[in-house]
């Protein structure tokens, strides 16, 4: 299952959660019909035509947060809450069903084009839950700090 999906009884959304069948895989032919009830969390005000698919996705790249290879905790948020990036607000084409795992592989040399994002700033979500926007044409250097969770930066 998707972060998403395991975050619901943290946003009054336990009912929902109780509903989904963790032991099977998120497209199951049980969980596939939860899809269409997608919390209004994950739906973007400019996209109401995303019913099921969301434009929040966590970077997966080596060191962050929520990549499916390495499982993370407070603790190993070394670089700090306030200066680590757990979720990016991607571009319509890049939306993903809300219930799929997996992340959003970044290409560090042309993050605009991996996130599918045209503006000139991405919107982000720290590990402390704090919103901000970042110009999306900063150095990769700078991503590569941003994302990665204990690289000392």
């Amino acid at each position: 299952m998707s972060w998403r999906v395991h975050i619901l009884p943290y946003m009054e959304e336990g009912a929902l959660y109780d509903e989904f069948h963790l032991d099977e895989p998120w497209d199951s032919e049980h969980n596939i019909k939860l899809l269409n009830r997608m919390p209004p969390s994950y739906s973007h005000p400019d996209h109401p035509e995303l019913t099921t698919t969301t434009l929040f996705r966590a970077p997966d790249a080596e060191g962050s947060v929520l990549n499916a290879n390495e499982k993370q905790t407070i603790s190993t948020i070394e670089d700090g809450t306030s200066r680590t990036v757990l979720v990016l607000l991607v571009g319509a084409e890049k939306a993903t069903p809300w219930t799929k795992p997996g992340g959003i592989e970044v290409d560090f040399d042309n993050v605009a084009k991996s996130l599918g994002v045209t503006e000139k700033q991405v919107s982000i979500m720290y590990g402390d839950l704090s919103v901000g926007s970042i110009d999306i044409s900063i150095p990769a250097e700078n991503w590569r700090h941003l994302i990665h969770a204990a690289d000392g930066n």
